[in-house]
Order: C-alpha cells, then sequence, then structure tokens
C-alpha cells in the first residue's frame, strides 16, 4: 500500500507508549477513545487515515463507519463525529 502524508506525528502519539494495539478494536473501544482524546497528534493520525483509506482500528479518536464518514465527505469538517460512546 502507498502511502500518502508524512508519519513523523506517530512518534508523539499517546499510543505508542502504551504497548497496547488500538489499531485492533479487540482492545476495546473505549480505552482507545479516551486515549486519543488526549493524544496531541490526534488530527494528524485522523488525517493520515482518511489519506490512506484507513476505516480499521482506531484513528485520531474516529474509527469504522465514522472513518468512512470523513472519506466520503472528503476529509475533516469542522466538527468530528466520533468520540467516546456513551
Amino acid at each position: 500500500m502507498i502511502q500518502h502524508g508524512s508519519t513523523d506525528w506517530m512518534a508523539e502519539a499517546r499510543c505508542l507508549a502504551t504497548g497496547i494495539d488500538y489499531f485492533d478494536l479487540e482492545c476495546g473501544l473505549y480505552p482507545a477513545l479516551m486515549l486519543c482524546a488526549v493524544c496531541p497528534v490526534a488530527d494528524e493520525c485522523l488525517e493520515y487515515a482518511i489519506a490512506n483509506g484507513i476505516t480499521a482500528g482506531v484513528w485520531g479518536g474516529e474509527w469504522g463507519d465514522h472513518l468512512s464518514a470523513y472519506m466520503e465527505q472528503g476529509g475533516v469538517g469542522s466538527t468530528r463525529g466520533g468520540g467516546v460512546p456513551t
């Protein structure tokens, strides 16, 4: 797969230091979203997933159908639709 966009931001991602694979939703969606909520590179993460057509796992606090919706809209709008489920 050809990747679009820089990956330099990944070094600052909060999920990197946890040792948990947040790209696999089996880890639990809630912990992943809580981590994304305080991550300094969540926006870069989300943009990267959108640019590369990635819908598996949690990226920038979004996942699955939420990521697909951003792709259909052509990117991240002024509001983000995912967030922590209640």
